[in-house]
């Protein structure tokens, strides 16, 4: 129903979920999961998202993700919990 990968130093990889189990949580609970296990590894929790996918950007950004970089193709975005 959905997935996402985890590269190598904490970089996720691509989040899918199946066009009839999407608006269901699927993603922020992939999501949550891997930010918990890269975090809990010590390593800092990040994604390259392409520009011209904003609802991927929004879901980061409501998820705590912040820009910390940005092309006319990629935008850089990073996970920083709260008090850090």
């Amino acid at each position: 129903m959905a997935y996402e990968l985890q590269y190598d130093l904490g970089l996720l990889g691509p989040l899918y979920v199946q066009p009839a189990h999407r608006r269901k949580g699927l993603a922020k609970c992939c999501m949550a999961a891997l930010i918990r296990k890269i975090m809990l590894e010590g390593r800092p929790v990040y994604v390259w998202v392409y520009t011209a996918n904003q609802p991927s950007l929004k879901l980061h950004k409501d998820f705590g993700f912040d820009i910390v970089g940005q092309s006319d193709t990629y935008t850089n975005v990073q996970y920083f919990p709260v008090g850090n």
